[in-house]
């Protein structure tokens, strides 16, 4: 990979993306709104969400991070990315043209819904919240 810089952002062209290996660097659980404390609430379904932050071994100056939530349901309960990511990756059209912006994050979401990513999320939030 060799990866230009232009305004802080790094510019990938979309066969550099496809090759991205990224590294988890760490994850966490957003603090519940209204804790639960009443007795009156006990049963509602609880809504769990975080963060996770990933870096490139390619790139020392990468990061993409994003957000996700457990959705609940009937069986096991999945995970999901909420919203567009946070980043500081341009990737670059078939000219090498940057991207328009709100285009890029979709690019780069499609791009993290490919990945496996939340098996590592979850153990390091394990792990966090277990120690």
């Amino acid at each position: 990979m060799n990866p230009s810089f232009h305004e802080g952002l790094l510019h990938l062209r979309p066969s550099e993306l496809a090759a991205l290996r990224l590294v988890h660097l760490m994850s966490g659980m957003d603090d519940e709104e209204e804790p639960v404390v009443a007795a009156g609430r006990c049963g509602r379904v609880v809504q769990m969400s975080g963060y996770t932050e990933w870096i490139s071994p390619d790139a020392a100056t990468l990061t993409l991070g994003w957000d996700w939530q457990l959705l609940p349901g009937v069986g096991r309960p999945q995970v999901a990315r909420l919203g567009l990511p946070r980043t500081n990756i341009q990737v670059l059209d078939a000219c090498l043209r940057p991207l328009p912006w709100e285009h890029n994050l979709q690019v780069l979401a499609d791009f993290i819904d490919r990945i496996d990513w939340i098996s590592p999320a979850f153990e390091a939030v394990c792990q966090r919240h277990v120690n």
